[in-house]
């Protein structure tokens, strides 16, 4: 366990050392050049400077939200108890938090989970699970939908998150599929805090005994199913 943990803290520092400290340059350099040079600056310069001051610190907001939501998961686990639940209502509370995002780029949400769905799992690591797989599918989709759905039989669950994003090579989902291998931004995409995300992911599906499989082409877009006891 401490050893399992120690494993977990490097990696995170190593994702925050630069899915935040990168960004958080980006802003110094970019808001010093509009208050030194903006009178230089073209408007349509200005503007997209401005929106990339507004998007990276959206991402620095999401990215801490995801490090506090990994935080109290890890301060709760040993205290973890199943609880029966509707898994529409949590996917719809989900969707609550990252519509403004999803309206930015003119993405619809789609939740197609049975309204009359009850699942016996663990509530709160099952709603940051679809926290992150939304907010990545969101960070690598321009257009289209992204739908949530759901199949139960006996006594399992599979939840889905579909999108129409840029999608990934069989390289690139095997390289996330690796047990051991250090995930951070840098070696997946340039986007922020995709490492991070991915890293909470594996650790929520080991505390939840679940399975993860990802079907992805690229320029179609990638489909993540969770599988687990429910």
């Amino acid at each position: 366990m401490i050893e399992k943990n120690n494993t977990i803290k490097t990696r995170l520092i190593s994702i925050i050392s630069h899915d935040i400290v990168t960004p958080l340059k980006f802003l110094t350099v970019a808001g010093k050049n509009l208050l030194e040079k903006r009178k230089l600056m073209p408007e349509n310069m200005q503007q997209e400077t401005i929106q990339e001051i507004t998007n990276t610190s959206q991402e620095l907001q999401l990215l801490s939200t995801n490090i506090l939501n990994w935080i109290k998961y890890q301060n709760e686990n040993r205290r973890l108890t199943k609880e029966t639940f509707n898994l529409n209502e949590m996917t719809g509370q989900v969707f609550g938090v990252l519509q403004s995002l999803a309206k930015q780029k003119q993405l619809r949400l789609d939740n197609l989970v049975d309204t009359e769905l009850e699942v016996y799992q663990y509530y709160e690591p099952l709603k940051i699970l679809v926290y992150n797989l939304l907010t990545n599918a969101i960070h690598f989709t321009e257009n289209g939908t992204i739908a949530v759905s759901a199949e139960k039989s006996d006594k399992q669950i599979t939840v889905k998150v579909k999108d129409e994003g840029v999608g990934m090579s069989p390289e690139q989902v095997h390289r996330l599929m690796e047990e051991h291998v250090l995930i951070t931004s840098a070696n997946v995409d340039i986007r922020k805090g995709h490492g991070l995300g991915y890293l909470i992911i594996k650790d929520l599906l080991k505390t939840m005994n679940a399975t993860m499989k990802i079907d992805s082409m690229q320029g179609t877009g990638t489909t993540v199913a969770i599988t687990m006891e429910g």
